[in-house]
């Protein structure tokens, strides 16, 4: 137990701080807008803090979506 709090921690100091908010409003719109998410990480009961662009979210999901289409036309359809 010690050692995940041991890890935890050591986690935490490594993460990058936060960059200083922009001073110009200009430069802010100008950023595309972020999504982010927690993935689980495989082996670990940590998670993983995922942040990708709006257009790429939706891009992953939409292949997704294609991927399962695919497979479910393979299958048959069936339901098992």
């Amino acid at each position: 137990m010690l050692l995940a709090f041991v890890f935890a921690a050591a986690l935490l100091d490594a993460a990058p701080a936060a960059p200083p908010p922009a001073t110009e409003p200009a430069a802010k719109a100008k950023q595309p807008e972020m999504v982010c998410r927690m993935e689980e990480v495989l082996g670990t009961r940590f998670k993983k803090k995922v942040c990708v662009t709006k257009e790429q979210e939706e891009l992953r999901r939409s292949e997704n979506r294609q991927d399962l289409d695919r497979m479910q036309s393979q299958n048959g359809g069936a339901h098992y």
